[in-house]
């Protein structure tokens, strides 16, 4: 009997170990295999008391309470257990062993390894000092050692959030090798985040898009929820700062929420697409919901919506960049391109963390790839647009100048061939007036034959009416094509928005009256490093040659005040002066045009307007007294007989509240009044110093009455008139 007891004992042993064997592989490291991820070889237990310690978790209560894992990265909801991991680990490397946690986000993590007689923990995790980390690393890593011997290890983990366990068994060079792999990637994502920034900060300053600035914060939240969710910003931002590990939620509403207003203001929804404006709208408030509840009521909470609102953001983003280039937004392309690759990466994560195919570095982080490419993406949307909005400014300026001459060869066609009939009529109406004389003498004889004269006349008085309907059609159809001019030269002129921006609403005024329905005066305005451009221009002529001049002048001004940057008043006038002369080929032909200029530099914080003029003075009342600014005798473009023309700059110190005042001369050029002379500079100086005290919209109506009643119904306007005011207070 004893035999059989003794055979039946060795058998329940054996089929015991075997069962435990069979429920816990071993993890043999050699000096020639690489880092082993550990998922498939541990085994699994969830404390729902959380009070039990490793002695307790390693007796043989416990030991076949363990569950073996199936999958490489095993992965948990949100639990308030406790996760015991135990892994067993053979060493043959004859060197140190380690175990990463690549997770940086367990709130607790610790390593129980038996020693001399009872268990020792390396305790670690997202919520302790990163200072009191045995080693200093952005993952949790715990040395091993290089105990001989199969060695059992248990794993202790405890978190608020969604868990992963993506857990690595290595030797010293394997794991240097998959540190250095990983500290590499992310120094190239974070290279590309800070050539994003740094780029696009460059065209912020330069263009003064506002989108640019929400791109830019949007993508530095970006790169620091990233960095936090990797662990790197804990050990490289702030180590002992743990309050900012509760917070990540906080970091990703802000960076969604600076995208979304990038993304409304860049494909311009609020004015083209209302609903998906509003639906952006709405999910910007969620965001901003999220960030109160991680500050006030729960982390784990914010967790679960922000990956939730994250979700939906990159869902919502795909569509609405279809639906818009669909509608004709093709800057929107580069929008799906960023948001689908980055879903797609995102997709190749989740499938990732729920097979059991053992991830390379390029799977792992296929989150951080996307967004690296989003980030170029939407750098390439931005400089899309750029080149986009240069060609429509091109195609624009091409339009009007073409409009301008068709115009103006139409007018001189229609003139032309109304001189003709003119003449031809007139000489017809000589030769029947003749012949009437003639038949007059012969009365009594030729009654029969004047009687057929007068019907002839008749017809041919028919046939002058008819002309004049037809000159009168063709005269409308001049007019109509002028008013459409006149709506391409207002809307080149700066926008009353602008305006309002640059001086503030109330702080200026600008009386402006065409002669001819478009004008030959122009203004202009741009701010420059916080210095305020104005110019008021008088072309050569009015009506469509003055305003193709005009045309001109802005657009030359526009180069040189926006895109190259110039402020000073002298040297806008003098390179005015050369690309005018050199636009209308003055050296080498007899062409004279140009124009009378003004222009005034606004220095607020120097306290201080430099002016510089081309034969238009500068008025401006300061301290009571009207003062007057002489300009150079000089036009711009026109003959040149001297050697070289160059401007003068004068400058005005702002001691007290000051009012400039630019103009043309057809206000004081004006015919009218009783007797019919010109308005004179002289009563144009006193009307200003009698109502400068009124506000500056009640002096535009002044102006605008006077030179009405100045005109009166016997007069016509005889040239453009323009007047600027501005006041500049301390």
């Amino acid at each position: 009997m004893v035999p059989n007891k003794l055979l039946l004992f060795i058998f329940i042993t054996f089929f015991i170990a075997l069962s435990q064997r069979a429920l816990s592989q071993v993890i043999t490291l050699t000096s020639t295999n690489k880092s082993v991820l550990a998922g498939k070889y541990f085994d699994i237990y969830q404390d729902s008391t959380n009070l039990l310690t490793a002695a307790q978790i390693s007796s043989d209560e416990y030991t076949n309470k363990f569950s073996k894992s199936n999958r490489s990265i095993p992965t948990f909801p949100v639990t308030s257990a406790t996760v015991w991991v135990k892994v067993q680990v053979e060493n043959k490397a004859e060197e140190p062993a380690f175990l990463s946690v690549e997770n940086a986000f367990i709130d607790t993590v610790a390593l129980y390894k038996f020693n001399n007689g009872a268990w020792e923990a390396i305790k670690t995790g997202f919520l302790p000092a990163f200072g009191s980390r045995q080693i200093h690393k952005n993952n949790y890593l715990f040395p091993l050692g290089q105990t001989q011997g199969i060695q059992t290890y248990y794993l202790k983990c405890r978190t608020a959030s969604p868990m992963f366990i993506p857990m690595y068994i290595s030797a010293v060079k394997p794991l240097i090798e998959r540190t250095h792999q990983t500290d590499l990637f992310f120094g190239i994502y974070i290279g590309i985040i800070i050539f994003a920034i740094l780029y696009n900060a460059f065209v912020f300053f330069t263009v003064r898009e506002l989108y640019y600035l929400y791109y830019i914060i949007g993508t530095f939240f970006i790169a620091v929820f990233y960095l936090t969710l990797e662990g790197y910003a804990y050990e490289w931002l702030w180590q002992e700062g743990i309050n900012f590990n509760y917070y990540a939620p906080i970091i990703v509403g802000i960076s969604n929420i600076a995208i979304l207003i990038f993304t409304i203001n860049f494909l311009k929804l609020k004015e083209n697409f209302r609903k998906i404006y509003i639906t952006h709208l709405v999910l910007l408030c969620f965001f901003g919901l999220n960030v109160f509840i991680n500050i006030f009521v729960s982390r784990p909470l914010s967790d679960l919506i922000a990956q939730l609102l994250s979700l939906i953001l990159c869902l919502l983003l795909l569509s609405a960049s279809i639906y818009v280039y669909f509608k004709g937004v093709k800057i929107a392309r580069f929008y799906f391109l960023a948001w689908g690759q980055f879903l797609i990466l995102t997709i190749v994560l989740i499938v990732q963390l729920n097979t059991e195919v053992s991830p390379s570095i390029w799977i792992a982080k296929s989150h951080i790839i996307g967004s690296a490419l989003e980030t170029i993406l939407l750098s390439l949307a931005l400089a899309d647009r750029i080149n986009m909005l240069k060609k429509q400014n091109e195609e624009n300026q091409k339009q009007i100048i073409e409009q301008l001459q068709e115009n103006q060869v139409l007018q001189t066609k229609v003139n032309r061939e109304l001189e003709e009939k003119v003449a031809e009529r007139t000489q017809e109406i000589k030769d029947a007036l003749l012949l009437i004389q003639e038949k007059n003498e012969e009365l009594t004889i030729y009654n029969e034959e004047i009687s057929q004269q007068t019907e002839e006349i008749q017809a041919q008085r028919d046939a002058i009416e008819e002309s004049r309907k037809v000159l009168e059609d063709r005269n409308r159809n001049i007019t109509s094509s002028i008013n459409y001019a006149l709506r391409i030269q207002k809307a080149i002129l700066p926008s009353k928005g602008k305006l309002d921006g640059l001086f503030g609403e109330g702080n200026y005024f600008i009386l402006y009256k065409p002669r001819d329905i478009v004008s030959g005066d122009f203004y202009f305005s741009e701010i420059i490093d916080g210095k305020e451009v104005i110019v008021a221009a008088d072309c050569t002529g009015h009506g469509v040659p003055g305003a193709f001049m005009s045309i001109v002048g802005m657009n030359v001004l526009e180069e040189l005040v926006k895109f190259e940057r110039i402020t000073s008043p002298d040297l806008i006038l003098n390179r005015l002066h050369l690309r005018i002369r050199e636009f209308l080929n003055q050296q080498d032909t007899n062409n004279s045009d140009g124009m009378d200029i003004s222009v005034c530099t606004i220095d607020r914080k120097a306290k201080q307007v430099e002016y510089a003029g081309a034969k238009n003075h500068l008025y401006y009342i300061q301290d009571g007294a009207l003062q007057v600014v002489k300009a150079d005798k000089m036009t711009i473009g026109g003959k040149q007989e001297e050697n070289e023309r160059i401007f003068t700059k004068q400058t005005i110190a702002i001691t007290s509240e000051t009012i400039l005042y630019l103009f043309s001369d057809g206000f004081q050029d004006q015919f009218g009044g009783v007797e019919g002379r010109k308005f004179m500079t002289n009563r144009f100086k006193e009307l200003l110093f009698e109502n400068y005290q009124k506000s500056l919209q009640a002096q535009q109506q002044v102006l605008a009455t006077t030179i009405e009643n100045w005109i009166g119904f016997r007069n016509n306007q005889t040239d453009d008139i323009m007047v600027i005011g501005v006041k500049i207070t301390t």
